[in-house]
């Protein structure tokens, strides 16, 4: 999916497809979060 932004470590994904609602995903450090 694509990156919507890049700092300091963090990578944030925009999944407006995978499945409802979409949501974003932040990777810091080999973590994930699902926001929604």
């Amino acid at each position: 999916m694509p990156i919507v932004s890049m700092f300091f470590g963090i990578v944030v994904r925009m999944y407006a497809d995978d499945h409802n609602p979409p949501h974003m995903h932040v990777e810091f450090q080999g973590r994930s979060h699902v926001i929604s």
